[in-house]
């Protein structure tokens, strides 16, 4: 029996400096290719407290932008991905990630 993928809901920071959302993905995506969202854009998921811009978000998918792809939040995403890095694909992680990441498991 195939599961309903949990649709996440974003949040952005706009350019007076308030944040605004929840909005679900297909908003997110109808906004991203209107053009009224940049790669500048700080964005976050509702399972994150930082913020992390589109360009960063986009990086990281692989060139895709995120709204639509399964992803819980930037450090989810990242600690998928960090077993299958390089050096070189390393220093392309958005800063502010913890210094030990992926972060320890707990409970093992």
């Amino acid at each position: 029996m195939m599961t309903k993928p949990i649709e996440v809901r974003w949040y952005y920071h706009g350019p007076d400096n308030r944040i605004y959302g929840p909005f679900a993905p297909k908003d997110m995506m109808m906004w991203t290719q209107s053009g009224y969202f940049s790669d500048s854009l700080l964005i976050r998921t509702e399972y994150e407290e930082c913020f992390h811009t589109l360009g960063e978000w986009t990086r990281v998918c692989g060139g895709k932008v995120p709204f639509l792809l399964p992803v819980i939040s930037m450090n989810n995403l990242v600690g998928q991905m960090v077993p299958r890095l390089n050096p070189v694909m390393m220093g392309m992680l958005p800063r502010g990630l913890p210094s030990t990441f992926p972060p320890p498991l707990r409970g093992r």
